[in-house]
């Protein structure tokens, strides 16, 4: 092996040396971002899972504020719906009451049982009897209760929610 010069020497340990020191300095470089990197990646999975557990209650919350709303605002509107009904039976209840009071001339509106199928569905109503009840005896409550049909119809036919209108009284008619 060749002599080398003490400068050569010098400058070999020292370009060693500035080697092994760079060598060392990467390895600890990669060691620390690894870690580093690790960490990032666990934070971002823990801020993760809280970002789903916060929005989860968030909107679960939010769905429960919104369907107990939409229960307050169906309610307010049934309210609304029975009161209108309630307020048209009031109406039915005073042009009956009316009526039996005064028991004075009768109309000349036909009766139709239910047996029977007038011309229009819709401009009368038809009577019909408890099982026990006879015709004879319940005329005159018959006659008097066809004049109903003078609120019955408008009613029925103003008020989309209503299904059907009936009075009955305490002798056994139904109209």
């Amino acid at each position: 092996m060749p002599k080398l010069k003490i400068t050569t020497k010098l400058l070999l340990a020292l370009s060693g040396l500035s080697f092994l020191s760079l060598v060392l300095f990467g390895y600890i470089t990669f060691v620390a971002m690894s870690k580093l990197g690790n960490y990032a990646l666990e934070r971002n999975v823990t801020l993760g899972e809280k970002a789903v557990r916060e929005s989860k209650n968030a909107l679960k919350r939010q769905a429960e504020e919104n369907l107990l709303q939409l229960a307050k605002d169906q309610a307010a509107l049934s309210n609304v719906l029975l009161e209108k009904v309630e307020n048209e039976v009031d109406i039915m209840a005073k042009f009956a009451s009316n009526i039996w009071k005064r028991q004075g001339a009768l109309s000349d509106r036909k009766s139709y049982s239910q047996k029977e199928r007038p011309e229009d569905i819709y401009s009368t109503s038809f009577y019909f009897l408890v099982s026990n009840v006879k015709f004879d005896d319940v005329k005159r409550e018959i006659d008097l209760s066809s004049q109903m049909d003078d609120i019955f119809i408008p009613v029925y036919a103003n008020d989309s929610n209503i299904d059907s209108v009936y009075i009955g009284t305490e002798s056994g008619v139904f109209r």
